[in-house]
């Protein structure tokens, strides 16, 4: 992987160079900063991904995780086995009370609505439906002809006469 990198190196530093006219004299001293700063990140971004596919150390230079993960697991089992059944000493809290004995008998319901108790008459909670007065044929005509004329400014626009 490395010697790809190092002749894709060589290549961007020759490729990058400007041609002279059998001037051998004049010979360019510049060092290619770009080419050095690409090739910098695509080694960087190479390292990124080899971690990424690796996470858990299965690489040539990485420790052995396995090891300490059954290690870890068994202590682990270790001491929840040796400690089944023992219960810590139960203490009293070293804290103040956040309330007083009077105010935790005044604690009402906190998770009560605003509106909650609000009594409404049947007639107000019901919801009725307006009903079209009069012949719906006539709204559907007049609404067709203002649809399917075209606009003009001669003549006035057609209201739709009823009661909603």
């Amino acid at each position: 992987m490395l010697e790809m990198n190092t002749t894709g190196f060589e290549l961007g530093v020759t490729g990058t160079r400007k041609a002279t006219k059998n001037n051998s004299a004049n010979i360019d001293l510049v060092v290619p900063f770009m080419t050095l700063l690409q090739v910098f990140f695509y080694l960087a971004w190479i390292k990124v991904g080899e971690e990424m596919l690796h996470p858990l150390g299965e690489g040539e230079s990485d420790f052995e995780s396995n090891y300490i993960i059954d290690r870890n697991l068994s202590y682990a089992m270790l001491m929840a086995d040796s400690f089944a059944g023992k219960f810590p000493k139960q203490l009293p809290d070293c804290l103040l009370p956040l309330y007083s004995k009077k105010s935790a008998k005044n604690a009402g319901n906190e998770y009560v609505g605003s509106v909650s108790t609000i009594n409404f008459d049947k007639k107000i909670a019901e919801i009725k439906r307006n009903q079209a007065q009069g012949d719906i044929s006539k709204i559907h005509k007049s609404l067709m002809r203002r649809f399917s004329a075209p606009p003009s400014r001669s003549r006035p626009t057609h209201r739709v006469q009823g009661d909603f």
